[in-house]
Formats: structure tokens, sequence, C-alpha cells
């Protein structure tokens, strides 16, 4: 098991707000992963890209792997948080709901 966090990168573990095969992640981007269930997938870079993945990992502290599997994450949250927000903006227009300030004023 790798846990960013006890390196002090912040955040707890136990703060999860998504959780999946691939590991766990809380809102200040602590990453706990378990490897008791995985597969393996195998991608082709080119050589200055895997030298820039390379770069990047060791910068933060990670291996490869634990880097490309957090830059897929991201790339699936904000997918995620796209498609949220494409099926929600509709249903909140046709409630009168518009701005920021519409927000607060319904949830304080």
């Amino acid at each position: 098991m790798y846990d960013r966090c006890q390196a002090g990168q912040g955040g707890s573990p136990r703060s999860t707000v998504i959780s999946s095969r691939a590991g766990a992640f809380d809102f200040q981007g602590c990453a706990t992963y378990s490897y008791s269930v995985r597969d393996t997938l195998t991608i082709s870079l080119p050589e200055k890209t895997k030298q820039l993945v390379e770069r990047a990992a060791s910068e933060g502290g990670m291996t490869i792997s634990e880097f490309v599997r957090l830059a897929i994450f991201h790339e699936l949250w904000k997918d995620a948080t796209v498609e949220s927000r494409r099926l929600a903006v509709p249903v909140a227009r046709s409630r009168g709901i518009f701005t920021d300030e519409d927000v607060f004023r319904l949830i304080s």
C-alpha cells in the first residue's frame, strides 16, 4: 500500500470522497492505493514524453506508475466534473438558479 499522506503531503485518508479499484482520494489530493486487485496496462510514449513523465514523477517523489495512475485519475475526475455540470446546469436554470449568489441564497 502507498500513502502520499504519510509523506507529509497533507490531508487524511479518512476524508475520502471517492474510492475505486485504483485507490481512494481525499479533498487534499492524498492518495491511498491498494494493490490487492489490479490489472496491468501497457502504453507506448514518444521518448520526449517518457522523459517528461519520468522527470515529473521524480520531482513529485513518486514512481512512474504512481504518477501515471494519479494523472489518469485526475483526467477521469475532470471528465466526471464536466459531465456533472452538463447534467446539473439545465436543471438549475429551470429552477431559477443562475449565479453563485442564487446558490448561496438557497443554502443560507
